[in-house]
């Protein structure tokens, strides 16, 4: 069974293979052999190529695959919470405050939610590198939901996720030209299951887009 952090204790296997077997430039075997050969999942696997990729070891290449780009890691700094993780904890909570945002906002929160989309359409038709018009929606319907201490939980996922280096750097893999208005087409339709006080449909909507978001981090980048 998986333990917690468990990408950690694969990173050192990866390590301990490159260090065996491959050279600088070789191509290491794809994520899904990988998560066959450790028998660990590939959320797992994923992360522990990241944490590889911070310390300088391998290097990502979009739609190719991964590359060993050193002998040895360098040090590196806290790469903070894993990605898979972050996303876990959201998809526990943030469905259910969509759901409660339906049921309990006011006009002005509707009004914040559509520039927080407006400011997303912006960022992504520029390619910035921002993901604050993302941060803006998803605070805006938990002060929807009417419940301080949810508004406080979503605050601190958020700012644990933005300061993950690991989440950073996986979350560079699928921001593309292609896959970024898939993301404010996600949160039009949960702003529009709030607007129409459904909650069954906004529990819907949110589930469906962090359930996107993990499949574009899982196979971003991967072969």
């Amino acid at each position: 069974m998986e333990t917690r952090r468990s990408y950690q204790v694969l990173a050192r296997k990866i390590e301990e293979l490159i260090l065996r077997k491959y050279e600088i430039g070789d191509r290491l075997p794809g994520e899904r052999d990988l998560a066959k050969k450790y028998k660990v999942s590939r959320p797992t696997v994923r992360e522990a190529v990241v944490s590889l990729e911070l310390a300088g070891l391998v290097h990502v290449r979009t739609n190719s695959g991964t590359y060993v780009a050193n002998s040895m890691p360098q040090a590196s700094d806290d790469p903070g919470a894993p990605p898979f993780e972050i996303l876990r904890a959201r998809m526990i909570l943030e469905p259910e405050v969509a759901a409660l945002a339906a049921e309990h906002h006011i006009q002005a929160d509707l009004e914040k939610m559509e520039a927080a989309t407006e400011q997303m359409r912006l960022e992504h038709i520029q390619n910035a590198p921002t993901e604050k018009g993302d941060r803006l929606f998803h605070c805006a319907v938990a002060k929807a939901s009417a419940n301080t201490v949810l508004m406080e939980l979503i605050e601190v996922l958020w700012s644990t996720q933005q300061k993950s280096r690991m989440w950073l750097r996986a979350d560079e893999y699928g921001r593309t030209k292609e896959i970024r208005p898939l993301w404010v087409e996600d949160h039009l339709a949960v702003l529009s299951a709030i607007k129409e006080r459904d909650p069954k449909a906004a529990r819907a909507a949110m589930t469906d887009h962090l359930r996107h978001i993990w499949q574009i981090l899982l196979d971003a980048g991967s072969k």
